[in-house]
């Protein structure tokens, strides 16, 4: 193995959760490995987590064009 992983499927979640948002991904590497990560933010960075993903969005949909 060189050391890489490669992502074979994924998700990304982002839900409210009282006053902070809630940002979940997870990883499926192969049938063996799968990885999850969340991570907390306060309520402030919502607009600023929605701008980056929609951001995020736009370069993905130009690769696969």
């Amino acid at each position: 193995m060189d050391g890489t992983l490669t992502v074979v499927a994924g998700t990304l979640a982002a839900t409210p959760d009282g006053g902070n948002v809630v940002v979940v991904v997870t990883e499926v590497h192969s049938a063996e490995r799968e990885e999850t990560v969340a991570v907390r933010l306060p309520g402030a960075q919502r607009l600023p987590l929605a701008s980056a993903l929609r951001r995020a969005l736009d370069v993905a949909r130009r690769w696969e064009n």
